[in-house]
């Protein structure tokens, strides 16, 4: 997946619980949504490394949204992740409370993926296949994946790295999240995918995050088009019918009007302050804060890492920047990318409270990438 320089370079060219809640929370209401007040959403200490570079195989994770469900006895968490095999893949880490992690699977001591690129040249996922978000199916009986898809072949050629062209992709899983099996396309950008030359380093819908809300699934991606800058766009479906392609539609100019699959769309979440300095708005996490009573949702821009708030998932809030690139508490990091705000509990990566971390990817040399976090606190309300 793109990373930041990646990103600013293309610019300039059986279940395991029920989700506790969320599932009741309008998402119609007309009330704006307030601007944020006070000190903000802050950081809150230093960084600390969570797995490191090669621990059970593994390299560059995450490499997108790290989402996790409650299991009764502790979390599971999935990731993207290389491994040994090359390639991005949807990984399965168990943990007692979102710091100590280990794989669900391991074969000879490396972590084993439960779904890995499809490989050849014509699926969306041929290249890369990583997580997106996790939720449990409306009958409780299996769990549901929406996973960042990759095809890198264009005019004949398959690239490695970039270009490629993303989708959003859906899964199911009946074993707890250990293996996947494909159900299709959801989600595919305004621009569509041809046998001509890449336009751009990366086209389409990518980097998803959903939120499951009054019966529906709300994913929050971003476009990568040829008109507009790179900002974070939403699709929806009912929860009972997530699987039928013809159930999805885009946020397009004031409602949700257009098909998921290339229909037009809009910006829900713009690049925030000045766009020659913030570039884009991208890899977006979106939780129900239980200490604000609203959706919070935290991106990555060029310059660091912003937040907002809002009553209704379509209406966002300014953003505030809470953590620059340059910030005491990333001193010594060569890159950072891939915000996920968590705070333990029963609702998983969906619901946060007033005390949470922002979970993300580092690498302090030019190498791979591991999993680190920092505290963060909301402002009182």
């Amino acid at each position: 997946m793109l990373t930041r320089r990646a990103l600013l370079a293309a610019a300039g060219a059986t279940g395991l619980g029920v989700l506790a809640a969320c599932t009741g929370r309008s998402t119609d209401r007309p009330a704006p949504s307030p601007v944020p007040e006070g000190a903000g959403l802050q950081a809150a200490g230093q960084r600390e490394q969570l797995l490191a570079v090669g621990d059970f195989g593994m390299l560059n994770f995450p490499d997108g949204h790290l989402t996790y469900l409650a299991t009764g006895t502790g979390y599971r968490a999935w990731v993207s992740s290389a491994l040994p095999a090359g390639g991005g893949r949807t990984v399965a880490l168990d943990t007692d409370d979102l710091v100590s992690f280990r794989p669900a699977a391991t074969e000879g001591g490396d972590a084993v993926a439960g779904l890995a690129p499809a490989r050849g040249t014509v699926a969306i996922d041929a290249d890369y296949c990583g997580p997106g978000s996790v939720f449990p199916s409306a009958d409780g009986a299996s769990l549901w994946l929406v996973y960042h898809a990759e095809n890198h072949t264009f005019a004949g050629v398959t690239n490695v790295g970039s270009p490629f062209y993303a989708s959003i992709g859906l899964a199911s899983s009946t074993d707890g999240g250990l293996t996947w099996q494909r159900r299709g396309t959801v989600i595919t950008g305004q621009v569509p995918r041809d046998d001509r030359p890449a336009p751009r380093d990366v086209v389409g819908a990518g980097s998803p995050c959903a939120l499951v809300a009054d019966g529906l699934v709300h994913v929050f991606y971003v476009d990568w088009n040829l008109a507009s800058p790179d900002q974070i766009h939403l699709a929806r479906a009912p929860l009972d019918a997530v699987d039928d392609p013809a159930a999805w539609t885009k946020w397009h100019e004031g409602s949700f009007s257009t098909p998921g699959a290339g229909g037009a769309s809009s910006a829900v979440v713009e690049r925030p302050g000045d766009g020659d300095v913030t570039v884009f708005a991208g890899n977006p996490s979106v939780s129900w804060n239980t200490h604000l009573g609203q959706y919070v949702l935290v991106h990555e821009s060029a310059d660091g890492y912003w937040w907002t708030r809002s009553d209704q998932l379509t209406d966002w809030g300014p953003a505030e920047r809470f953590l620059a690139t340059d910030a005491p508490a990333l001193a010594g990091t060569t890159f950072v990318s891939y915000p996920t705000l968590l705070s333990a509990g029963p609702g998983g990566d969906q619901v946060t409270d007033r005390d949470a971390h922002l979970y993300f990817a580092a690498s302090e040399d030019a190498g791979s990438h591991s999993l680190w976090r920092v505290p963060v606190r909301f402002p009182a309300t």
